[in-house]
């Protein structure tokens, strides 16, 4: 089973002082054209040279300044309908009668409705998501495995995709049955509407304001051949709503990375590190895969008095223990008691979890 993580007690103390003392560093934001062409400042006023002053709608006033190579922003008053080109802009201020829009980032003042991404920024989150392809093999009860994982990542504005590819080739040794499996997974996120991010060592939560939706999922697998038998037709799972996203990175360093980039592109993101806990090993999950099709007794030990349950073939059950009985054979812990581990096949963790 491969495991990433950090066991040790030292390392984890020393990895929270690490995480607190990147993210209460702050970043500025890019001074970055919007798509639109301004960044817009509700309930502002501009100072500055002004260039032009008209009674136009508000539109308008956006596109005349657009049009003009020496206009480098506009404020609007919603009262009197009259708007003002700038030439030059000293400072911006506070005004709930005024709308304004400007072709850079106004400095001292604060961020923009539509704040612009900062290209180290996204670049940092984009390396920290992608892991190096690798290969990963696993030998576990009757079930041999192989997988090709590969994960890219691209921007589009003010939203960042994590796509996650895999290719399984599953094996029942018992069986002589392979399957081949294929996952894509994309996660598409509004990191300017990130409320909090919470970091725990490679994992990175995110939680969007308000409970708002921010986040898309979309998940495609495919299958070469039935595989219910011995691997439930689906060997990943995703966490994933219109608000609320786990996503593991490859070790505790890169989940830091992205933190640190989603905190810099946006800077009202509260970002917090979960409570150490001792991390353990996932359990595995497995199936009943009796070849008979009969149900697997339950015993109070392993070969031990039958205690009157049973679990159905073709049941999945979460294992975390296993023994094996004087005569070699194995043994799995499963509600109720211990059934013979002969009869189940089980799925290896993913390598990056």
């Amino acid at each position: 089973m491969l495991a990433f993580g950090i066991t040790r007690t030292t390392a984890r103390l020393l990895f929270a002082v690490a995480v607190a003392a990147v993210l209460t560093t702050g970043a500025g934001l890019a001074d970055a054209q919007a798509d639109s062409g301004f960044f817009d400042y509700p309930q502002t006023t501009l100072d500055g040279e002004i260039s032009a002053n008209m009674a136009v709608p508000l539109e308008r006033c956006k596109e005349i300044c657009s049009e003009r190579s020496g206009c480098l922003g506009f404020d609007y008053s919603h009262e009197a309908s009259i708007c003002r080109l700038f030439k030059t802009i000293a400072r911006a201020t506070a005004n709930p009668s005024r709308s304004a829009g400007t072709r850079s980032v106004v400095q001292g003042y604060r961020a923009p409705s539509n704040p612009p991404p900062s290209d180290a920024a996204a670049a940092l989150l984009g390396r920290s998501w992608q892991c190096t392809p690798a290969r990963g093999n696993s030998n576990k009860l009757h079930l041999s495995w192989s997988v090709f994982f590969d994960r890219a990542w691209r921007t589009t504005d003010s939203e960042a995709a994590f796509v996650d590819r895999r290719t399984q080739t599953v094996r029942n040794t018992d069986a002589n049955l392979v399957t081949t499996l294929s996952l894509e997974a994309t996660f598409q996120v509004d990191w300017s509407r990130l409320g909090t991010v919470e970091i725990d060592r490679n994992v990175v939560t995110l939680q969007c304001v308000n409970d708002d939706s921010c986040i898309r999922s979309l998940v495609s697998t495919s299958l070469s051949s039935d595989c219910r038998g011995f691997c439930g037709g689906q060997p990943w799972t995703t966490e994933a709503s219109m608000s609320h996203q786990t996503l593991r990175f490859c070790d505790a360093e890169a989940a830091l990375n992205a933190t640190v980039a989603l905190r810099q592109l946006n800077s009202g993101v509260t970002v917090s590190t979960a409570q150490q806990q001792e991390r353990r090993d996932p359990p595995l999950v497995c199936w009943i895969t009796d070849p008979t099709g009969t149900p697997l007794n339950v015993r109070n030990r392993p070969f031990g008095d039958l205690t009157g349950e049973v679990l159905q073939n073709s049941r999945s059950i979460k294992v975390t223990q296993f023994s094996w009985d004087s005569r070699g054979h194995p043994w799995a812990a499963v509600p109720g008691g211990w059934s013979s581990a002969k009869y189940m096949t089980c799925q290896a963790s993913d390598p990056y979890e």
